[in-house]
C-alpha cells in the first residue's frame, strides 16, 4: 500500500550501491506517464547524447528513439540501474524496457504479482508495533523523553496511525516541532482532525484504510501548521510534474509571493 517506504526504500538502495553501477542510474517516474518521453528526456539532460528524430532520412518513432537510448547510452560501459517508481501497470511497456543485461531494473508498485518475467518479488508491509516506536523515537531524538513518559500512548499513537511508516514520519516531525506538545494531545488533535473533516467531507474517507486515514488526518494537521505564504509556495510546487524540477524553477516563483 502507499506509504509503507518503497519509494525510499529504493531510493536508499540506489544511494548504498551506487558504487556498483559505474553506468549510471536512472530514476524515472512510472505513474500514469509518458515513459517513452521521459526517458528520452532523461538521457538528453543526464548523458549529453542528442537523441535523434530520424535516421538515414527515416523518422523514428519514439519507440525507436528510446532503443536508440539505450544502445547508446553514456558512459558506455558498466552495469546501469534502471528505477521505474510506482508502477501501476506492465502494458506497453516491454517495448521501450532495455533488454541488454548490463541494465538491471528496479520497479516499485503496489501492485503484487507484477509480471512472470519478475527475478524477485520483495513485499513490504506495515511496521510492528516495535518497530513503529522505533522509527518515532529516532525522528524525536535521544533526548526526547516523551516516548518513555506516555509509553502506552505511544503504542496507542502508533496503533492509530496503522503502523504506517509515512503516518509515523509525519507525526513525529510534528513532535519534533512542538516539544512540549504531549503524546496524548498528539493523538487527540489526530483524533479530532479525523472526525472534523469526515464529517465535511465524507466522500473523501470511505474508501481510506485505518493506516491511511491517520495519514490523512497528520498530514491536514501539519498543513495548517504551516504559515501561509509556505502554503502558497506549496500550491505552486504542486503544479509540477511528479518529477524532478530545476531548483532555479521554485527560485524564479519567489517574487510572486513576496519572499526571500
Amino acid at each position: 500500500m502507499g506509504g509503507v517506504g518503497k519509494t525510499t526504500l529504493a531510493a536508499q538502495y540506489a544511494r548504498q550501491h551506487d558504487n556498483d553501477y559505474p553506468g549510471g542510474i536512472c530514476w524515472l517516474n512510472a505513474r500514469e506517464t509518458n515513459l517513452a518521453a521521459e526517458i528520452i528526456q532523461f538521457v538528453q539532460l543526464y548523458t549529453s547524447l542528442e537523441v535523434p528524430q530520424e535516421l538515414g532520412g527515416k523518422v523514428l518513432s519514439l519507440i525507436e528513439q528510446v532503443r536508440w537510448c539505450w544502445q547508446y547510452w553514456q558512459p558506455p560501459q558498466g552495469l546501469v540501474l534502471v528505477v521505474l517508481d510506482d508502477v501501476t501497470n506492465l502494458a506497453g511497456y516491454r517495448e521501450i524496457l532495455p533488454t541488454n543485461n548490463r541494465f538491471r531494473m528496479l520497479m516499485t508498485t503496489q501492485l503484487r504479482n507484477l509480471d512472470r518475467s519478475v527475478v524477485a518479488d520483495i513485499p513490504l508491509d506495515v511496521l510492528s508495533e516495535v518497530e513503529a516506536l522505533q522509527l518515532l523515537s529516532a525522528i524525536l531524538g535521544e533526548n526526547d523523553k516523551r516516548i518513555n513518559r506516555e509509553a502506552a500512548t505511544a503504542k496507542s499513537l502508533c496503533a492509530w496511525l496503522g503502523y504506517l511508516p509515512l503516518g509515523v514520519e509525519l507525526v513525529g516531525n510534528y513532535l519534533a516541532e512542538d516539544p512540549d506538545l504531549s503524546l496524548a494531545a498528539m493523538l487527540k488533535r489526530l483524533k479530532t482532525k479525523r472526525i472534523d473533516d469526515e464529517a465535511l467531507n465524507p466522500s473523501q474517507w470511505e474508501n481510506l484504510s485505518t493506516a491511511q486515514r491517520g495519514v490523512k488526518a497528520a498530514f491536514e494537521l501539519s498543513w495548517q501548521e504551516l504559515n501561509p505564504i509556505a502554503q502558497r509556495i506549496g500550491e505552486f510546487v504542486s503544479l509540477f510534474a511528479l518529477d524532478g524540477f530545476v531548483w532555479e524553477w521554485l527560485e524564479s516563483g519567489t517574487e510572486l509571493f513576496n519572499c526571500q
